[in-house]
C-alpha cells in the first residue's frame, strides 16, 4: 500500500449508455460520463508486477516503468561479467602515466618574511597612519564637494557657478 500511495493517482473517465428495451429509438438512449480516481499501480498489481521490470521513483518527477537489465545477460555489459569471473577490467593499466609537469619547489627560506606593517618602526608607522587617514579626509572631501544627483539622475547645479551643471 505504500509503494502504491507513493507512485500516485490517475482519473478515469467511465462511460455509461443505456437504453429502453421497449422503444429502441435513438432518443432513449442515455450516455453518462463519470470521473473516478484509482490508483497508479494498485497493490495487487505490485505483487504482480514482472521481474524483468521496474520502477524508478525519481524526486519532483512523474514515476518511470522501465526494463530491469540483467548485467550478465546483456551483450553490452560483457565485458563487466568477464571482470567478475577473474578476467582482466576493461580499464586502462593500473601503472601511473608519467606526467610532464615541472616538481613542485621548495623555498630556502625556513622562517616566512615579515608583513612590511610589522617590520616598521614606531615613527615610521605612525606617519604611514597619518598620510593614510589624510588621504581617506581627501576623499571624504571631494565626495561632499560634488553636486548630489536629483531624482532624474543629474546632478544639481553647484552653488557658486551660476548657468552651469555637471551632467
Amino acid at each position: 500500500d505504500v509503494l502504491s500511495a507513493a507512485l500516485g493517482k490517475r482519473t478515469i473517465v467511465g462511460k455509461t449508455r443505456s437504453q429502453a428495451t421497449v422503444r429502441k429509438l435513438s432518443e432513449s438512449a442515455n450516455i453518462s460520463r463519470r470521473s473516478e480516481e484509482r490508483a497508479l499501480v494498485s497493490p495487487a498489481e505490485l505483487l504482480r508486477f514482472p521481474l524483468d521490470k521496474v520502477l524508478v521513483l525519481p524526486e519532483g518527477q512523474y514515476p518511470i516503468k522501465a526494463d530491469h537489465i540483467r548485467y550478465y545477460a546483456d551483450r553490452h555489459f560483457e565485458e563487466i561479467d568477464k571482470a567478475r569471473q577473474g578476467h582482466s577490467l576493461p580499464y586502462p593499466p593500473a601503472a601511473a602515466p608519467v606526467s610532464n609537469r615541472p616538481k613542485k619547489i621548495t623555498l630556502e627560506h625556513s622562517e616566512p618574511a615579515a608583513p612590511a606593517a610589522i617590520s616598521m618602526g614606531d615613527k615610521e608607522f605612525e606617519t604611514a597612519v597619518q598620510t593614510y587617514t589624510g588621504a581617506l579626509q581627501g576623499y571624504a572631501e571631494a565626495a561632499r564637494a560634488q553636486p548630489k544627483k536629483t531624482r532624474s539622475g543629474r546632478r544639481q547645479r553647484s552653488s557658486g557657478l551660476a548657468g552651469t551643471s555637471t551632467a
